[in-house]
């Protein structure tokens, strides 16, 4: 949640920001919804842990996460791979098949970028 710099209701963005970050309010929509809670120690209430058993296994993915390593090429990455993803899920393609085009475009997606970043430094024209 944020808070835009423009907004003429800037305390009320904030009172509603304190709101839904409650803890009671996080345990509510855990329970409700099946929503992960933003707060830490949610994830260490057996009581909640018992009637959202899906937030063991999330409370251990969420500590262990990383951020997207910063690359040139992975927004162009990110779609190939879903693309064929989602081919290979729906059957138009074997996962053979996705793997297989993935390895072809990603090793192009990564070759042009680095021509590219040649091309700026002057290496190649």
């Amino acid at each position: 949640m944020f808070i835009n710099a423009r907004s003429t209701h800037q305390n009320e963005a904030w009172e509603f920001i304190e709101f839904m970050t409650a803890q009671e309010q996080q345990r509510r929509l855990a329970i409700g919804t099946s929503r992960l809670p933003t707060r830490k120690e949610l994830y260490q209430y057996q009581q909640l842990l018992n009637q959202v058993p899906i937030l063991g296994l999330s409370g251990g993915a969420l500590n262990n996460a990383r951020p997207r390593p910063i690359n040139p090429c992975y927004l162009d990455m990110s779609a190939e791979m879903a693309e064929q993803f989602n081919l290979s899920l729906r059957g138009a393609v074997t996962p053979d098949q996705a793997a297989q085009t993935l390895l072809t475009e990603l090793s192009n997606i990564v070759a042009n970028v680095l021509a590219k970043q040649a091309r700026s430094i002057g290496i190649m024209r």
